[in-house]
């Protein structure tokens, strides 16, 4: 049975928030606390977060399955932390699940479903699509290791979703409110809104 080791991306800046987003509430807990128990919650039996500071890491769950990094390179962007997860990667997992830190509402049956289209075809790159928009989360096949490690400053993923589209499959998701990011003053007070839709 293909396996996936995840990667949770958390070594950001927040600069255009202007604080850290990744320890900002959301609904009681962390957003970070969030996204760890969302990939915890779908299965996964190795998650990798890779952080900035040392500080961080108290939003992290004690768990057998998660293991943490700390990217001295985060000041080179998203790419540094990318790479820093595969240089680092354990050889039996078979492909890498790259899910943003900042995403506190993507559920564990989404992503549940991601990891199950790609074990149909452990071969193809599976990611998410809204619309027309295909997008991370994501998972890259090991035999693209040399492509991810390739990528520079603040590029991620999505630049190898355009590029070799003929070998992505995707799974739809119909719930916006699933891929609010947290990037902006404003992004952090429509995931508070949602908070409060959820709570009434």
């Amino acid at each position: 049975m293909p396996s996936v080791e995840a990667v949770i991306l958390a070594s950001g800046f927040s600069r255009r928030l202007g604080v850290d987003k990744v320890t900002q509430d959301i609904c009681g807990k962390s957003v970070l606390s969030r996204v760890v128990e969302t990939a915890l919650g779908a299965g996964l039996e190795k998650v990798v977060v890779v952080l900035r500071e040392r500080g961080q890491s108290r939003m992290v769950p004690n768990d057998a399955r998660i293991s943490i990094l700390y990217n001295e390179n985060a000041e080179s962007g998203m790419s540094s932390a990318i790479k820093l997860a595969i240089l680092r990667s354990e050889p039996q997992f078979d492909s890498f699940l790259f899910l943003n830190g900042d995403m506190p509402f993507f559920s564990a049956d989404s992503l549940a479903r991601l990891i199950g289209l790609w074990k149909r075809d452990p071969e193809k790159i599976a990611c998410i699509r809204h619309g027309d928009v295909l997008r991370g989360p994501v998972i890259f096949p090991r035999k693209y290791t040399n492509m991810l490690l390739s990528l520079e400053g603040e590029k991620g993923g999505r630049e190898l979703l355009i590029n070799n589209s003929s070998h992505v499959v995707f799974i739809e998701i119909a719930n916006q409110d699933e891929l609010v990011d947290i990037d902006t003053q404003e992004d952090l007070e429509r995931a508070r809104k949602i908070c409060r839709s959820l709570r009434s």
